[in-house]
């Protein structure tokens, strides 16, 4: 919850998610914070729009949650009763 406060004071972006993406096992298993944003129409996700949010998650978080990948959508899974799906987009993303 802490992230998604942090990335949506960005003025762009209307809403996102945030997950931890996985490759390999045992000791060659690495990792990767993935940041997928909705942004406001108008808005692109360009250069400067990312690392203006990688600095804020930077500042107000920490190094650890800086998203190696931001990706910008045009709409996000959600439940049957509207809340955003990390499950779903976490199949997505693992294939």
């Amino acid at each position: 919850a802490e992230l998604y406060r942090v990335v949506e004071q960005v003025p762009e972006v209307l809403e996102s998610l945030v997950l931890e993406q996985r490759a390999g096992s045992g000791v060659s298993e690495t990792s990767r914070v993935v940041l997928f944003v909705r942004l406001r129409e108008g808005a692109s996700l360009d250069a400067e729009l990312t690392a203006r949010i990688r600095a804020l998650m930077r500042a107000q978080c920490s190094p650890h949650h800086v998203p190696r990948v931001v990706a910008a959508v045009p709409d996000l899974p959600r439940t049957l009763n509207g809340k955003l799906s990390e499950l779903a987009a976490r199949e997505v993303v693992h294939g």
